[in-house]
C-alpha cells in the first residue's frame, strides 16, 4: 500500500520502503487471540520503512528527528484509540 518510507517522506526524501513495522506489537503476550490478529492485519498498525528507519525505531530512537518522533507517536495514539481495549 506504501512503496515509500514514510519517515523519510517527512524530510522531503523520497526512499523506497524495505521492511513493515506494526505500531503496536501484536506480538506482546497477554493479548487475546482476537486482540492479536486485529493487529497483525490491521493497516492502520502499519508502517512502510527502510531497513534503516526500521533500525532506528527497535534501537537508535534518538536517530530519528523530532518531527518522525511525533509522527510515530500520533500514528499510534490514532492505533490505540481505534480498540476499546487498552494497550
Amino acid at each position: 500500500m506504501h512503496p515509500l518510507d514514510e519517515l523519510s517522506l517527512l524530510s522531503d526524501r523520497v526512499e523506497a520502503a524495505e521492511d513493515i513495522h506494526h505500531l503496536i506489537s501484536p506480538f506482546n503476550s497477554g493479548y487475546s487471540q482476537t486482540q492479536t490478529l486485529a493487529l497483525l492485519l490491521d493497516a492502520d498498525n502499519l508502517i512502510a520503512l527502510t531497513k534503516r528507519n526500521h533500525g532506528f525505531i527497535h534501537g537508535n530512537t534518538s536517530a530519528l528527528t523530532a518531527a518522525e518522533k511525533e509522527y510515530l507517536k500520533k500514528r499510534i495514539e490514532a492505533v490505540k484509540c481505534k480498540y476499546h481495549y487498552a494497550f
